[in-house]
């Protein structure tokens, strides 16, 4: 398969979860962390048999039908995922086909000091399971998604049923939230995922049929590379490492903050709307800062731009979030691979809401763009991977949390930067668009990681081969 787009006729498609090479797509989710309770492991093994995870090439068949078709949200399908953390594969007894990656067999609290993380005793409490036998942490979890709310939550009521005399849970509930174009947003209300490695010949053929000027960024990505990891016991790249975080946004304090700036910079009105494109890069309607000064663009939601003619950080400032971990250029690369071997990885995330977002149009989860709530919302930042210390880990120390990465002195990143010991959080602000003339100031803070771990994806080729076993 390498370097070769994966056609929708490829017999691997079979082997690979969904949600993998393309999201899931569906409005509501659930994020079921579960811990297996002592002596549960058996009849854990014995329910996962009957449990229907996903394909990746069932995902894509359903895609299909429903553009032809347009079903009611209830009559579409669920997508059923499962997740082991390396103590999962170690409660299951399958220590020796665990994944062969640091950070993944440490796991995410371990990797504190890496990625400047919070305390694991302010984390949110769902991320704690405590049993006197293990170490307290997450063993796996079950992601089940619908279009469909009630349907979903039926659907969990029946897992509760299931799996309680031998799983100990807690869900995270995911719902995906749209602003007034109908276009999907995070809380701070920014159109979101539009920037994604892709991996599928049709994906890749319909952002070159889309595109109205010469080619500037090539999003065609090699799944051996960038996406897919060595699985020991099936002896082939047909899993993926998983990077589970909750991050808490201060929608409130984001947005004064946001006013604030502008009244540094004597940015007023509709102008004023530059602040937050400065800091995330596009515009609420997803327009490239550095392509234009204003949102009003023929085609806000390009992917199809580099940042060759902003060398000096005029435009789109060098801290901006998607230039910090997209530079779109050769600091891409990864030591010792090919040209495609980039640190990209394939983000999945939804937004969460735990205290009620106001809606204008709850049929169709478009926000009140005018509701700032400080705490209880934010994103359930999930994202594909081969190697979570090249990739993931990388990208947020090196990056994100460092003022220094990818350029010099530049200051953290304004979303999601956490600092630490020595790290200068200032960055420079153009007083106007294209001008050389900056200001400093300190704009991050506003979303707190609320805890989270490392995973991995196994295939469904290793998950019968398991059942095999149990059945003969």
């Amino acid at each position: 398969m390498a370097n070769q787009p994966i056609k929708n006729t490829d017999k691997l498609l079979s082997d690979i979860q969904a949600n993998i090479l393309k999201g899931h797509g569906r409005r509501f989710a659930a994020h079921v962390l579960f811990n297996i309770k002592q002596d549960g492991a058996q009849p854990f093994l014995n329910w996962l048999a009957g449990f229907e995870v996903t394909s990746a090439k069932q995902q894509l068949e359903d895609g299909v039908m429903y553009k032809t078709l347009q079903p009611p949200p209830e009559l579409t399908s669920f997508i059923q995922c499962l997740y082991l953390s390396f103590q999962g594969y170690k409660a299951l007894g399958w220590e020796k086909w665990a994944p062969k990656g640091e950070p993944f067999r440490k796991g995410m609290k371990k990797r504190q000091s890496e990625l400047t993380d919070p305390p694991v005793e302010n984390w949110d409490a769902k991320f704690i399971f405590k049993d006197k036998d293990k170490d307290e942490g997450i063993d796996g979890m079950l992601l089940i998604a619908h279009d469909h709310q009630i349907s979903l939550h039926e659907r969990l009521q029946a897992l509760y049923q299931e799996v309680s005399p031998f799983l100990d849970i807690h869900i995270h509930f995911g719902r995906m939230i749209r602003n007034e174009s109908g276009d999907g947003i995070e809380h701070f209300g920014y159109v979101d995922g539009i920037s994604q490695p892709l991996f599928l010949e049709q994906d890749i053929e319909r952002f070159k049929a889309k595109q109205k000027s010469s080619n500037q960024w090539d999003p065609s990505s090699n799944a051996d590379e960038i996406l897919l990891a060595w699985e020991p016991k099936t002896e082939e790249q047909i899993g993926s490492y998983f990077v589970f975080r909750k991050l808490e946004q201060n929608v409130k304090g984001f947005k004064e903050s946001e006013e604030k700036l502008a009244e540094i910079l004597r940015y007023e009105g509709e102008s004023a709307e530059i602040i937050g494109a400065y800091a995330v890069g596009r515009f609420e309607n997803g327009a490239p800062v550095v392509l234009s000064g204003s949102e009003h663009s023929e085609d806000p939601l390009t992917n199809n731009f580099n940042y060759k003619d902003d060398t000096h950080g005029r435009k789109c400032p060098f801290h901006a979030h998607i230039r910090k971990v997209n530079p779109r250029d050769e600091q891409l690369k990864r030591p010792g691979g090919s040209d495609t071997n980039r640190r990209l990885i394939a983000r999945r995330g939804i937004p969460y809401d735990e205290f009620g977002r106001r809606f204008i149009d709850e049929a169709n989860d478009v926000v009140d763009p005018e509701h700032h709530p400080s705490y209880g919302v934010g994103l359930l930042f999930m994202a594909f991977m081969n190697d979570i210390e090249d990739q993931f880990e990388f990208i947020q120390q090196n990056w994100a949390n460092h003022p220094d990465g990818p350029s010099r002195n530049i200051g953290v990143d304004p979303v999601i930067g956490q600092t630490g010991p020595g790290n200068n959080p200032v960055q420079q602000w153009p007083i106007t668009w294209g001008n050389s003339v900056k200001v400093p100031a300190d704009f991050h803070g506003f979303v707190t990681m609320k805890g989270g771990e490392y995973f991995f994806a196994p295939s469904l080729k290793f998950l019968k081969s398991i059942n095999q076993t149990l059945t003969t």
